[in-house]
Order: C-alpha cells, then sequence, then structure tokens
C-alpha cells in the first residue's frame, strides 16, 4: 500500500511540477515579451523626446528671429509716425498761411472793387 501511495504522490508531484513549468515558462514568456515592449516603447519615447527638444530649439531660434523682427517694425513705425507728424505740421502751417493768402487776396479784390468798381 504504501508503495502505491508513493507512485500516487510521485504522479501527483509530476503533475504539479509540470503545471509549474508550463506556468514558469509562460510567466517568463510574457514577462520577456513585456520587457521587450517595454524597451521598445522607451525607445520610441526617447526619440520622441529628441525630436521635441529639436523642434523647441528650433522653435526658440524662430522666435528670436521674430522678436528682432518685431523690434526692428516697431522702430520703423515710431520713425514713420514721427516723420508723418512732422509733415502734418508743415502741411498744416502751409495751409493756414495760403488760408490766409487767400483771404488777403479776396479782402484786396473786395477794395480794388469799391475804388474801381469796373474791375
Amino acid at each position: 500500500m504504501v508503495p502505491l501511495q508513493l507512485e500516487a504522490d510521485f504522479k501527483a508531484d509530476e503533475d504539479t511540477n509540470e503545471k509549474m513549468a508550463c506556468w514558469c515558462k509562460t510567466s517568463t514568456d510574457e514577462t520577456t515579451k513585456d520587457i521587450q515592449l517595454g524597451t521598445e516603447e522607451v525607445e520610441e519615447l526617447s526619440n520622441v523626446v529628441v525630436q521635441g527638444e529639436q523642434q523647441l530649439a528650433q522653435l526658440q531660434s524662430q522666435l528670436a528671429q521674430v522678436e528682432a523682427e518685431y523690434e526692428k517694425d516697431k522702430q520703423a513705425l515710431l520713425e514713420a509716425e514721427a516723420i508723418r507728424d512732422k509733415e502734418a505740421k508743415e502741411f498744416y502751417s502751409v495751409k493756414k498761411t495760403m488760408e490766409k493768402s487767400v483771404e488777403a487776396t479776396g479782402n484786396a479784390v473786395r477794395v480794388l472793387k469799391q475804388v474801381n468798381p469796373t474791375i
């Protein structure tokens, strides 16, 4: 009876051992696959980070150029406004002088008509 019990226990142990071996293999295969996928994902994300850093550097360079252009354009606008203001002052000064001349000419014509009605 003991040999039969030993043989049954041995068979049960053998079955358990086979199940454990299968579980270990499956678990190891899945773990290996997960590690490989994780490694690939880390590589992909590292590439994304590198691309992001390159894009950031490019955008920072473009931003510096745009800011320089903005300052240049801002200065040009200020200069144009100063020129426009100067020209406007000159225009209104000439306009005022012309209006006074036209008024004086009109007054002179009226006086001349009074003095000489045939004009």
